[in-house]
């Protein structure tokens, strides 16, 4: 093979390189085990999830084949965050209230 038919054989994997990263970064529907590795919870786990009585995950069925929608399963998954509370800063204000009413003159 000579030097101008390499280089444009690397062009050419160059560009079906950067057309296939593209594609997979526009994917919006995932199956399964894409939502799996997406969201590094089990298949099984994700599957029990699109029949719970309380918050199912919403998904499409076309055939027998289960689409989830990367932006539904994120909307989905952010009513379960949680924040704690500090229980830390709880106590500092706490002992700062303590310490200024102690203080007081009766």
């Amino acid at each position: 093979m000579n030097q101008n038919a390499q280089i444009l054989d690397s062009q050419r994997d160059a560009r079906k390189s950067h057309h296939l990263s593209s594609a997979t970064t526009m994917v919006q529907y995932l199956d399964l085990r894409a939502l799996a590795v997406y969201s590094s919870c089990s298949v099984r786990w994700l599957r029990d999830r699109l029949n719970d009585r309380v918050a199912p995950l919403p998904y499409h069925r076309v055939g027998g084949k289960i689409l989830i929608r990367r932006e539904d399963f994120d909307v989905w998954i952010g009513q379960f965050r949680t924040v704690r509370p500090s229980t830390e800063l709880g106590a500092l204000v706490d002992d700062a209230l303590a310490g200024l009413f102690s203080k007081q003159p009766s």
